[in-house]
């Protein structure tokens, strides 16, 4: 952030820091509303919508104690979740419960984006062979028969497969995240059905949490325990040649941890890779694990970001509390709509460092593993940022 965005963020802050807190009542402004074959229904006593990043569906929970309508879902029916209007979820109820005596009927509907039935289902392919193709010609060729669509985040990794074999009988998710893992791409899905290709893309935080004002509770937790000194890889490929033979079994790919102690991790790679491919899954491994250092659950208002909108998985937020020891960039892995009589109206964010996300922002520059060409590693030392990232716009302050 430039220093003049960041002169301007402390200014507001500090004004901020004077005001009192929020009022702590229930907000019930906002409406959690069920589509189902054009059929709009509204009233719920208890509403739970979850959507996360790198899942293969979001799922939601409707509750009431039914009155005398007509209306009347049932598991299998297409759905619409809207959260204060927005769409949130394009969905399939799956299940129906009901509970009732002679005065009440308590029914409560639950269901999955429409990617749950994709992501579950086993490929049907006679031949399996996909030798040649990119990451993203394999996914839209598996996807395609499933009936929901592909969209791709950031940059993917276009290196194509040498050799690949897809296994008989495996699910489409399985097989996808499979694939995925070694070239560092996050498979997931968003609000409208679709699957998600996330790769490398540029993020900026245009909304703050900030302890005192708008966050109403707060659990972070910084652990090492999942972090390794190096983050090793071996593979093997096919050699060519009878000269290829002997480094072609011997393949290794090595990045340097953060582990405060001696400890490795040695992975064997899922499928044949290449001399760059076993260097990227090692990059990737890395990632995975030192991502996993920070974790922050923060309560929120409503639902709505102070910029306007809901709050999706993947947006950046700057989170600033002096007592969790947090003041930077932070993204959304989960972000968990909730609304009832007991809690009021209230979303729950699960953040994580951007580049757990293949988020590229200021605060990943010298992240292990981040922004780093693979190829340019010499002596398990990090290489420079790939990509200059641009001032971020103004940080949006909630108003009470």
């Amino acid at each position: 952030m430039s220093e003049h965005n960041w002169k301007w963020f402390e200014n507001a802050a500090s004004t901020i820091a004077r005001r009192p807190p929020p009022p702590t009542v229930p907000n019930f402004a906002e409406v959690a509303t069920l589509v189902v074959n054009n059929r709009v229904w509204d009233d719920w006593t208890s509403v739970k919508v979850e959507c996360r990043c790198a899942e293969s569906f979001d799922t939601f929970t409707f509750s009431n104690v039914e009155r005398p309508v007509t209306v009347q879902f049932r598991p299998g029916d297409t759905c619409a979740v809207y959260l204060a209007g927005t769409l949130a979820i394009t969905g399939v109820i799956t299940v129906r419960q009901v509970a009732y005596d002679a005065n009440n009927v308590g029914v409560q509907l639950m269901g999955k984006s429409v990617t749950f039935f994709a992501a579950k289902g086993s490929i049907i392919d006679e031949t399996g062979d996909y030798d040649g193709q990119t990451f993203e010609q394999v996914a839209r060729k598996l996807i395609k028969p499933f009936g929901v669509g592909v969209d791709v985040v950031g940059k993917l990794d276009a290196t194509p497969f040498e050799k690949l074999q897809i296994e008989h009988g495996e699910k489409l998710w399985d097989t996808l995240e499979r694939l995925a893992r070694p070239l560092g791409i996050v498979m997931g899905s968003d609000h409208q059905g679709n699957f998600l290709l996330i790769g490398e893309h540029p993020t900026s935080a245009t909304d703050a949490l900030i302890e005192g004002f708008n966050i109403k509770s707060m659990k972070a937790v910084v652990s090492v325990e999942n972090t390794y000194s190096e983050y090793l890889v071996d593979g093997q490929k096919a050699p060519k040649d009878d000269s290829e033979a002997v480094s072609s079994a011997q393949q290794r790919g090595r990045v340097s941890g953060s582990s405060p102690r001696y400890s490795p991790l040695l992975t064997p790679a899922e499928q044949p890779v290449g001399d760059a491919e076993v260097q990227k899954r090692a990059r990737n491994e890395s990632i995975w694990h030192e991502g996993d250092v920070l974790q922050a659950v923060v309560g929120v208002y409503g639902w709505k970001r102070p910029s306007g909108g809901i709050w999706r998985p993947r947006q950046s937020v700057h989170v600033i509390s002096p007592k969790a020891i947090l003041d930077q960039d932070l993204m959304v892995q989960a972000a968990i709509f909730s609304q009832d009589a007991g809690g009021g109206t209230m979303t729950t964010l699960e953040l994580v460092p951007p580049f757990l996300l293949r988020g590229i922002s200021e605060a990943n520059v010298g992240a292990p593993g981040v922004l780093q060409d693979p190829s340019t590693y010499e002596n398990d030392k990090p290489a420079a940022p790939m990509t200059s990232v641009p001032d971020p716009p103004p940080l949006y302050l909630p108003s009470f």
